[in-house]
């Protein structure tokens, strides 16, 4: 069950702090979810994932990762808008994690986050609320 397994990701920090200080982070491949610590209601079943998604270069001090991105894109950029609902979230109660798995290379982050995705359709009949689609 992808939720289950995303909640065993080994490596975490608070949304806002691992934003604020992207190399809280790792630089290397990883798939990752943005978990609330509410859960909430889906087409079947409840869940607090409400993001997973897959990097070829997750955290570290440089301008080209994805944390980066979650900071400093424009709004009406894919980064931007996640950054824009994970905002709203927080300032309606959620308290919001980033979790995440690193992977031995960006393909693997790739199979992996389709693996989740794919499983959190099956067993709740809808991708997570900042996903728009499986890839």
């Amino acid at each position: 069950m992808p939720d289950n397994e995303i909640l065993l990701f080994p490596n975490e920090n608070e949304w806002e702090q691992v934003i604020q200080k992207r190399n809280l982070a790792d630089s290397s491949p990883a798939v990752y979810a943005i978990v609330s610590d509410v859960s909430f209601g889906r087409l079947v079943g409840t869940s607090n994932v409400l993001y997973i998604g897959k990097a070829t270069c997750l955290g570290g001090d440089g301008d080209n990762t994805r944390l980066y991105g979650y900071r400093y894109q424009p709004s009406n950029s894919r980064d931007g808008r996640i950054r824009e609902l994970a905002m709203r979230a927080a300032e309606h109660g959620h308290n919001l994690k980033l979790k995440w798995l690193v992977m031995d290379s960006a393909e693997s982050a790739a199979t992996k986050e389709t693996e989740l995705l794919r499983g959190f359709m099956r067993l709740h009949l809808e991708v997570p609320p900042f996903n728009s689609k499986v890839t």
